[in-house]
């Protein structure tokens, strides 16, 4: 196979998501709810339905996320995704009895498989074709239980893990799912986990331009909303 065919084979988020069934979705999704009663299994089900149906893609989202703006990635890859899958994924959410802290433990879940990617690319391997899948399961959780990921902001915090000016854009974006139209909550995650990077940065006078400037778009991001004012804040400082 030549340069011209493997190119011609190369499928995008949009065409593989739009082979998507809302109603093969939801036969899938309803069988986890019957099958299996943990919201651990329920969760891994969820997600497997989305790597498995974007699998094919290429989706290099290293290299997307380290150039492309905030104001691109927010809607990166939800923006594929059409919005009677989105919708069926969201209804589904609703259905199960699932526990706040089930989702909060799926966001970090979720964050980890990315964050190994993450070292498998940096370590000079391909992008990962599954890892859309993984990206738009997370979205989809983040957008319908924001609070999921407030609840987690102390260990992104605290874990060292989970630091880092690499892990910093899958951070922020991570955010700007859970924030969209809430000024509180933005605020709130800026303050509390991107804020005290710019001081620690200058203190050690270590400061990367890309890293101080993605916080800046973020909170430029959020302030830019004008739903956002709308909301009251439901968290202390």
């Amino acid at each position: 196979m030549d340069h011209r065919e493997a190119e011609k084979q190369i499928v995008t988020v949009a065409e593989a998501a739009a082979k998507i069934d809302p109603c093969h979705l939801m036969d899938h999704l309803v069988k986890a709810l019957r099958e299996v009663w943990r919201p651990k299994e329920r969760l891994s089900r969820y997600t497997d339905y989305f790597a498995e149906a974007l699998s094919g893609v290429s989706f290099p989202w290293v290299k997307m996320f380290k150039d492309a703006p905030l104001s691109t990635l927010i809607d990166v890859p939800l923006s594929h995704i059409p919005q009677s899958v989105y919708r069926t994924a969201l209804n589904w959410l609703e259905m199960p009895p699932v526990k706040l802290e089930d989702f909060s433990a799926f966001v970090l879940r979720a964050f980890d498989q990315i964050l190994v990617d993450l070292e498998a690319q940096q370590g000079g391997g391909d992008d990962s074709k599954s890892q859309v899948g993984m990206f738009v399961a997370l979205a989809i959780v983040l957008r319908s239980k924001p609070q999921a990921l407030t609840t987690v902001l102390p260990i992104l915090r605290e874990n060292p893990k989970y630091q880092g000016h690499d892990k910093l854009p899958v951070t922020v974006w991570m955010m700007a799912q859970a924030s969209p139209g809430d000024l509180c909550l933005g605020l709130y995650s800026w303050a509390h986990n991107l804020l005290p990077l710019v001081s620690v940065s200058s203190k050690k006078r270590c400061c990367i331009p890309q890293s101080m400037d993605l916080v800046l778009q973020f909170v430029e991001e959020i302030l830019s909303r004008p739903k956002g004012s709308d909301h009251t804040c439901r968290w202390s400082s």
